[in-house]
């Protein structure tokens, strides 16, 4: 998976490749900053950890995911050290007794799929593509519109030579 979220480890993704950029340069709270491709392997990092996934959730679990708040003052050591020395369900029902936790577990364990779906075929929205890789992605402008003037799609932006003509 290419992503840059960690979340897709918990999910059970084999391989995730981060910073993936052909600028080698990412925007990270209004600064741009260098980044280079990081290629994490789920098997090596559990094995390097000696952990099992479910142990991975749960340290995500104690720190905090998109679904709950996580510990306040728990980090990643902490909660490995927690999970590792089997302390995971006592300290969630000292610490956060009102958070059901099972079914936080059970998503990222088994997440649901859905087979019910169907795929259409539409233009690009170019329009689309240049706000999304121009402003979060800080692509180039021009470079983008190339490409999209190359597969036909359009994008309302004008370029300056439709300006003269």
């Amino acid at each position: 998976v290419v992503s840059q979220d960690y979340d897709t480890l918990l999910f059970g993704a084999p391989v995730l490749v981060r910073n993936l950029t052909v600028s080698g340069k990412r925007k990270v709270r209004g600064r741009t900053i260098s980044v280079f491709p990081e290629k994490i392997l789920l098997s090596e990092v559990l094995k390097g950890l000696s952990l099992t996934r479910e142990d991975l959730v749960r340290i995500a679990i104690l720190i905090g995911t998109d679904f709950n708040s996580g510990i306040r003052g728990v980090g990643a050591k902490t909660a490995l050290k927690m999970v590792q020395k089997g302390e995971f369900e006592r300290t969630m029902r000292e610490k956060l007794p009102d958070t059901d936790w099972e079914p936080i577990m059970e998503f990222f364990m088994n997440p649901p799929v859905t087979e019910n779906y169907s795929l259409q075929w539409n233009s690009p929205d170019g329009e689309g593509i240049v706000r999304m890789l121009c402003d979060r992605y800080d692509f180039s402008p021009e470079r983008i519109q190339k490409a999209l003037d190359g597969m036909g799609a359009k994008s309302g932006q004008k370029t300056l030579d439709s300006w003269f003509s």
